[in-house]
C-alpha cells in the first residue's frame, strides 16, 4: 500500500514541477518529509481496520501470505473491500493517469529553440523522450501489475469460491510492483540510480547498528527526492514560451 502512494505522490510531484512550476518551490524537504508520513498514514487507514472487526485478514489458499479477507459475509464486510478498492486502487490509478497526461502534454508542448545550440537542443529532446516513455512505464506497469489483483478481489466479492490460480497469479503480479519501480526508475532517471546507491551503500556500512525498516524509509525518500527539483528555491512564474523553460525541465525531469 506505501509503495501504491509513493508512486502517486511521486506521479503528483512531477505534475506540479512540469506543469505548475510557480509552485515548484514548496516541494522542500521538510515538506516532503510530512509527505511520506502522510503515505505511511493513509496506508494504516486501510490497514488497521480488519484489526478491530472491519472485515479481516486471512491465510491465501497457496499459504505464502496474509491478505485482507476479500470473501465478503457481510454488508460491513463487502463495504469495507469496496471502499479499499475505490481508494487503493481507483483514486491510485485516477491520479496518475490525470498527471502523466498532463506532464507528457507539457513536455510534448515545450519549445527548446532559444537553447543556445543545436546539441542542446538535441540533447534536451533526446531527455524530454526518454521521460516521456518513462512516464508511460510508469502508468502501464501499475496498471498491469494491480489490475488483476482488483479484478480478482472484485470477483471475489461475488462468487466464494475461486480456481487457486485466479488467487495466485493476481497476487504474484501484485508484489512485483515493489520489484519493477525501481528498475523502471534506475533505468530511466540519473538521480534516482545515485540516490539508491547512496541509500544501499549507507545501509551495508551501518547494517549492524540500524534498526529495521531504516532503508524502507530512505528508499522512499530517495524516489521522492528523485522527481523534486535539486533548486527547492521559490521563483517566479515562468512563461511558457521564454528560454528558461528549457533549463527548468532539464534541472528537474531527468
Amino acid at each position: 500500500m506505501s509503495s501504491m502512494n509513493t508512486l502517486c505522490v511521486i506521479s503528483v510531484y512531477r505534475y506540479i514541477i512540469i506543469c505548475k512550476p510557480q509552485y515548484a518551490c514548496r516541494l522542500t524537504q521538510s515538506f516532503t518529509v510530512h509527505v511520506i508520513v502522510g503515505i505511511w498514514a493513509y496506508a494504516l487507514v486501510w490497514t488497521v481496520p480488519p484489526l478491530f472487526g472491519w472485515s479481516s485478514y486471512s491465510m491465501l489458499p497457496f499459504g505464502t501470505s496474509c491478505a485482507i479477507d476479500w470473501y465478503v459475509e457481510s454488508v460491513s464486510d463487502a463495504l469495507y473491500v469496496s471502499l479499499c478498492l475505490l481508494g487503493c486502487y481507483v483514486l491510485h490509478v485516477t491520479v496518475m493517469i490525470f498527471c502523466y497526461i498532463r506532464v507528457i502534454r507539457r513536455m510534448d508542448s515545450m519549445r527548446f529553440a532559444a537553447l543556445a545550440s543545436e546539441e542542446a537542443r538535441q540533447v534536451v529532446k533526446k531527455d524530454k523522450r526518454k521521460n516521456i516513455i518513462m512516464c508511460l512505464f510508469m502508468v502501464v506497469s501499475f496498471v498491469a501489475v494491480w489490475t488483476p489483483y482488483a479484478v480478482s478481489s472484485t470477483w471475489a466479492i461475488f462468487q466464494r469460491h475461486l480456481p487457486i490460480m485466479a488467487l495466485y497469479i493476481p497476487t504474484m503480479c501484485a508484489k512485483s510492483s515493489c520489484m519493477l519501480n525501481p528498475i523502471i526508475y534506475s533505468a530511466f532517471n540519473q538521480r534516482f540510480r545515485k540516490a539508491a546507491l547512496r541509500v544501499v551503500k549507507g545501509a551495508a556500512a551501518q547494517a549492524r547498528i540500524m534498526p529495521v525498516g531504516w532503508g524502507t524509509q530512505n528508499g522512499t525518500a530517495a524516489m521522492i527526492r528523485a522527481s523534486t527539483s535539486r533548486q527547492n528555491r521559490c521563483q517566479a512564474y515562468l512563461p511558457e514560451d521564454i528560454n528558461m523553460e528549457a533549463i527548468v525541465y532539464k534541472d528537474n525531469l531527468v
